[in-house]
């Protein structure tokens, strides 16, 4: 089976632009099962993320996300297969954090609902019908459950439900090179942009489920000095979008002596030169007497040398709104 994480949508300009068509015309002939519903699938509008479900070959999986109005589902909560026999259910679980990641708009009229509250009602049920249970995440891999300011990820969710057999987890774009078992619930991640594949060998016998191999698998380099070659469907596939997408994002719009900073790493957690000079730009253009910017915002760092219209979309993806707010400094030291 391959199970995808979620998180297709935002990042790559080339695929922003095109609102990832080619992505999950790619997931299509990769022949992927069933994908966890990611806080970036909300980055758009909700037409868009229902063009891409029209797309996409496989099912979207959320049990926790729900109507506010109706209280149903508003995506599949899981789904089934037989192989050989052997029944496999594929439950997808969403991040509480996605409201405030993204755009209010994009996910007005939506209850994302505690993934372990829902799991601890539905896993029970879905052991009577299936003799394998999968849980494709987007809620993230925290060290021993310590998930700080985050909401809860996958190691709470396997220690308070019991029953789920492996979690194929997104969100915190770890790459997990040994599997963390966690209440007899294993959890795999394959860090993120498609670097990895992760797989891991079951074999199930006599009602046991025992994993006898596990490995992140490098895509975009070389292992042991063994190149990957291209797949010549995916090349054919994929060629007229990334020529689309280059004519989009190409055309220089200026220069820089220096590195700004702004890896994961970097950004999230000290004071950088390209976050002051992004929040520099929002003063001259606001004309406020200062401003502040989340640091999760900052996607990418820029290497010095010319600036392209892509590097600014791959540093800014996400369209954020620009707005003004009078205060006192008593008002600003409050909230600071």
């Amino acid at each position: 089976m391959l199970l995808s994480g979620g998180d297709i949508n935002t990042g790559v300009p080339e695929s922003d632009m095109q609102d990832a068509i080619p992505d999950f015309k790619g997931m299509n002939l990769l022949g992927y099962d069933a994908m966890a519903v990611g806080n970036h699938e909300f980055d758009n509008p909700r037409d868009i993320l229902a063009m891409q479900q029209s797309l996409a070959e496989f099912p979207f999986l959320s049990a926790n996300i729900f109507d506010a109005g109706t209280g149903k589902h508003v995506f599949e909560p899981y789904t089934t297969f037989d192989l050989d026999g052997l029944r496999i259910a594929v439950v997808g679980f969403t991040t509480t954090d996605t409201p405030k990641q993204t755009s209010p708009e994009n996910v007005k009229g939506l209850d994302f609902q505690s993934p372990v509250a829902v799991a601890s009602k539905l896993i029970p049920e879905l052991e009577k019908q299936a003799d394998i249970i999968i849980a494709t995440t987007h809620m993230g891999h925290y060290q021993n459950g310590n998930h700080g300011i985050n909401a809860p990820g996958d190691v709470t969710l396997a220690r308070s439900v019991k029953g789920i057999d492996l979690i194929v987890g997104g969100h915190s774009q770890d790459p997990l090179f040994k599997p963390d078992l966690q209440n007899d619930t294993y959890i795999v991640q394959a860090q993120e942009w498609g670097k990895y594949v992760g797989r891991a060998d079951f074999e199930y016998t006599n009602g046991q489920l025992t994993l006898t191999r596990y490995q992140l698998i490098p895509v975009n380099g070389s292992e042991d000095d063994k190149v990957i070659p291209e797949n010549q469907a995916m090349l054919s596939l994929l060629s007229p979008y990334q020529e689309k997408g280059q004519q989009l994002v190409e055309g220089k719009v200026g220069a820089v002596d220096q590195r700004l900073m702004g890896e994961r790493s970097e950004v999230r957690f000290q004071p950088t030169n390209l976050g002051t000079l992004l929040t520099e730009a929002l003063m001259e253009k606001s004309g406020a007497d200062l401003a502040v910017m989340n640091g999760g915002g900052i996607r990418s760092s820029i290497n010095s040398g010319e600036i392209t219209y892509k590097d600014v979309l791959t540093v800014l993806p996400f369209g954020n709104t620009l707005t003004t707010v009078d205060m006192t400094g008593k008002e600003i030291l409050a909230q600071l």
